[in-house]
């Protein structure tokens, strides 16, 4: 596994000299490419645009475009705080003079550091946080989905609520409430999900962090069903989520959600509506 490297500073000496560092662990097989930035903006620019990347090493000094009204005042920290939010797994590490006046806050930021570095920059620094921030890739890519939609996200896997097939676009049914849509089949996000998620039906991928319980409810008489078709069927396995909707189980997957739920939560839970 390799990273994918951005490094924003608008002193061109100190860029300069990131980006050979950089391209130099590409040789110890640690960065697959890195990009340069002198500016925020051209930064921000691209990532709106769809860029990934996976480690940004940012210069907390480096001031916005002052032309831009709502960055007056702003700087690298503030950048780094309004990343945290569209991107929660993207790893910065911060760069300043040693007598930074902006170190000290960054302890009070929301958005905690992947590293610090110290200018002049040390390439052993480099090395070591590079390292690091391949561990935790490798950590949080077990705990994140990727779709491809018009422009391909990332959704942590605890923002799932559920997963719904639909035709020819799976939905995307948030914790939030907000639903997206997506390309991929669900079969396909099956097999990149994590392990908290569970097959019920031909339709539906759920999340288990949300399951409330597992149980009957009745079941309302297809269209061209007559009463007497139907009668051996006025029931129907549900998963029952935190927000109360109600998730259909088929009977081909059946078994194998009763089997996750019991290593989910554990043999001695009991499932009920």
């Amino acid at each position: 596994m390799r990273l994918r490297v951005a490094v924003c500073d608008s002193q061109p000496d100190a860029l300069s000299r990131m980006e050979r560092y950089c391209i130099r662990e590409s040789s110890r097989r640690l960065v697959s490419c890195v990009t340069c930035y002198n500016n925020i903006r051209e930064l921000r620019d691209e990532l709106n645009e769809g860029k990934e990347i996976d480690l940004l090493i940012l210069d907390i000094d480096h001031a916005f475009d002052k032309t831009v009204a709502e960055d007056e005042g702003k700087n690298g920290i503030d950048f780094a705080c309004e990343l945290g939010q569209k991107y929660p797994f993207l790893q910065i590490i911060y760069m300043a003079e040693q007598d930074a006046e902006y170190a000290q806050t960054i302890f009070l930021s929301p958005v905690q550091p992947a590293g610090f570095l110290i200018k002049p920059v040390k390439m052993d620094y480099v090395y070591k946080l590079l390292l690091l921030a391949i561990e935790r890739l490798k950590n949080e890519s077990q705990e994140r989905l990727v779709v491809q939609g018009k422009l391909r996200h990332i959704f942590c896997n605890w923002e799932i609520l559920y997963l719904e097939s639909k035709g020819h676009i799976t939905e995307i049914h948030m914790a939030s409430g907000k639903v997206y849509e997506c390309k991929d089949k669900i079969s396909e996000l099956e097999q990149r999900a994590g392990k908290e998620f569970v097959r019920c039906h031909q339709s539906f991928l759920v999340n288990l962090r949300y399951v409330e319980g597992f149980g009957k409810e009745k079941r309302k008489r297809e269209p061209r069903e007559s009463p007497k078709e139907s009668g051996s069927k006025t029931q129907r396995d549900v998963l029952v989520l935190e927000n109360g909707e109600k998730i259909a189980v088929s009977k081909r997957w059946y078994g194998g959600t009763k089997i996750r739920l019991a290593e989910y939560f554990g043999e001695n839970r009991k499932y009920n509506n």
